[in-house]
């Protein structure tokens, strides 16, 4: 099938946004080009991970989430402003100016519930729901958005298939949330859908963004550490870019990826948490209670939890912390002022707190001040001091010979000054003075927008990014031979695995463990795909064939902890089965296959791709998931 776009979702603990390419080449493929932010706000690319469910439908999607039809998601949204009577509202501006709608009716609220999955929370935290149907049910939301906005663009009914789909992940991602986000992106989107690591995104929007034409521009041999600071999570990469025999470029993983759940969401709970304790200390509650007897979590749930249910003088309160989290001027004052807003003294004062009240009149009145050293030190510096701690680790456990030639800074923290100069003096001190001539930073709107216009790229170009296999080995047979041939020697060398003439006869000799009948018609030996720390490859099989009256193929994957394998019988001890897949064909008839290794190393699926050998006609795609997880070591 032609796809008519290809769209990346970048999935965000603070916000979420997709990128869009829809251009054709003359044979009507798509081509990267003119990627587009299609939740685009103001001057960023994505909007809040935030959304709200009027109370009855909820209740529907708990009990019958997959009977549900897609009109009957009534979305109001930056896409869709006007939807009359609806039952989901989503992202920041759109709850802004529906906060009367939510104010009157019965809403439940989900907001920042990404990096709960990776807590290993089966529930959204303060309310009994299913935190993978809110996972489901918000991607199916941005789902529903992208298909509207395709047939509105194509002037028709634009299906899910007709899109080539993308959904990205964290690298500190475990194998069970590699698993669980590989299903849901299988589920909601098609079976097609890949899997894509978040911090490659902005190496790959770099390198075109470097080049005055828009096209990826690369240097043989040049070393790229991509450091991703986002609201849940900082993701780093370590990337090269080589030339190919062929004339073209790859980028081949240095070392494994590797990140820290720290980010801006963790900065946002500190500064709640400090404030809370300015405007508390040596208080007590109207019914006795000693705030400085709490914990952070019991103050806030005592001082702000109840508050931030009045949405609308919430999100002036938060959009008051936002202006001073992101004031370029940090570093040259000594105070810096927070305003605070009537409507929480009022409820202070309702909800036994007029002490509180008191102290936060007086500053209403004279204004509200913090030491601006003490306010880094205490709420910024905790989460900072991971990230470099991280940054300062992979890079010192850099594969030896290897130099880092550029530093590209991408997600919206990297937009805060004082965490960009920091992060600058780590990568000085750590790899000398003369790197700061080459650290990329972006712009807000392409801080934010890189992981998903990179995915874009890499949905079109699945042989751009080549990555380090986290399996010691895999396994898929190629040939029946009865000893070492040159061409297999070739193969076990580029994995480091010596053969030698002889080593198969040799291995050979034990008779009760392999069949003879079988070694009398040839051996097969099984060619390496992936060994743990060397550079994945892909697999194709360009001789498969039907036979008459044969109407499906049978694939089946392999592992072993052996260097060389021999597939006599499938009760070889050193051998396991993995998966086993069927697919649909015709007989009399002879297929390529794909298979992409190169995704599993970041979900644990297999990408597969069947075609006619004569014509090149795709006749099934999809993926295994949840297909090396055996492996986790």
């Amino acid at each position: 099938m032609a796809y008519v776009s290809a769209i990346a979702v970048d999935f965000g603990s603070t916000n979420s946004g997709c990128c869009r390419v829809c251009e054709h080449d003359e044979n009507g493929e798509l081509v990267y080009a003119n990627p587009e932010f299609l939740h685009s706000v103001g001057d960023y690319a994505k909007d809040n991970t935030w959304f709200y469910v009027e109370e009855s439908f909820l209740e529907r999607i708990r009990k019958s989430y997959d009977s549900l039809r897609d009109d009957e998601f009534r979305i109001v949204s930056k896409i869709f402003p006007n939807t009359p009577d609806p039952n989901i509202i989503w992202g920041r501006e759109a709850i802004k100016h529906n906060m009367g709608l939510i104010k009157s009716g019965n809403w439940k609220c989900f907001k920042r519930f990404k990096m709960m999955l990776y807590r290993g929370d089966e529930s959204y935290i303060g309310l009994d729901f299913p935190l993978i149907l809110i996972i489901k049910t918000y991607l199916r939301i941005i789902k529903l958005e992208c298909l509207a906005l395709e047939s509105q663009r194509l002037c028709r009914n634009v299906t899910t298939d007709e899109i080539m789909w993308g959904l990205t992940i964290p690298t500190i991602w475990t194998d069970s949330n590699k698993r669980v986000m590989s299903e849901i992106a299988h589920e909601v989107f098609t079976e097609q859908t890949r899997v894509l690591s978040e911090p490659e995104g902005p190496l790959v929007y770099s390198l075109q963004a470097a080049n005055a034409q828009s096209k990826l521009e690369y240097v043989d041999g040049r070393v790229s550490l991509v450091i991703d600071m986002g609201g849940g999570t900082t993701d780093i990469c370590l990337m090269k870019e080589t030339r190919q025999q062929s004339g073209g470029y790859k980028l081949e993983m240095v070392s494994n990826s590797d990140g820290s759940a720290a980010g801006g969401n963790d900065i946002d709970e500190a500064f709640f948490a400090y404030l809370l304790r300015d405007i508390s200390r040596g208080l007590t509650s109207d019914n006795g209670i000693a705030y400085d007897s709490l914990n952070d979590y019991d103050l806030a749930e005592a001082l702000l939890s109840g508050f931030q249910e009045n949405i609308d003088s919430w999100i002036e309160m938060e959009d008051n912390w936002y202006k001073l989290k992101n004031r370029p001027d940090f570093n040259s004052i000594t105070e810096c002022s927070f305003a605070f807003t009537a409507a929480y003294r009022k409820w202070l004062i309702n909800n036994g707190h007029s002490n509180v009240a008191t102290r936060v009149g007086e500053y209403l009145m004279d204004g509200c001040s913090f030491k601006t050293a003490d306010l880094v030190d205490k709420v910024f510096n905790p989460t900072f001091d991971k990230i470099c701690s991280k940054i300062r680790e992979i890079i010192s456990n850099v594969p030896g010979g290897t130099t880092i030639n550029r530093v590209v800074l991408a997600g919206g923290l990297s937009c805060n000054y004082q965490l960009n100069a920091l992060v600058r003096n780590t990568l000085s001190a750590t790899l000398g003075a003369s790197i700061a001539d080459s650290i990329s930073s972006m712009g807000a709107l392409m801080a934010g927008g890189a992981i998903a216009a990179g995915a874009c790229y890499m949905l079109l170009n699945k042989d751009a990014i080549t990555r380090l296999s986290a399996w010691n080995r895999t396994y898929f047979y190629d040939s029946r031979v009865k000893d070492v041939t040159p061409a297999l020697i070739d193969e076990y060398r580029q994995f480091d695995v010596p053969l030698k003439p002889g080593h198969i006869s040799g291995l050979m000799d034990d008779e009760e463990k392999y069949d003879t009948t079988i070694f009398n018609r040839g051996t097969l030996v099984l060619f390496p795909v992936a060994i743990k720390g060397k550079l994945v490859r892909n697999f194709v099989a360009d001789d498969l064939s039907t036979r008459e009256g044969q109407t499906s193929l049978s694939i089946r994957f392999y592992s072993s902890e052996k260097p060389i394998v021999i597939y006599a019988n499938q009760d070889n001890p050193d051998l396991r089965m993995e998966k086993e897949i069927r697919i649909p064909c015709q007989p009399d008839t002879g297929y390529q296959l794909e298979v992409d290794f190169n995704e599993a190393t970041i979900s644990n699926s297999l990408h597969y791709v069947l075609k006619v050998r004569q014509t090149g006609e795709v006749v099934a795609e999809g993926s295994i998931d949840d297909a090396f997880t055996s492996k986790e070591e």
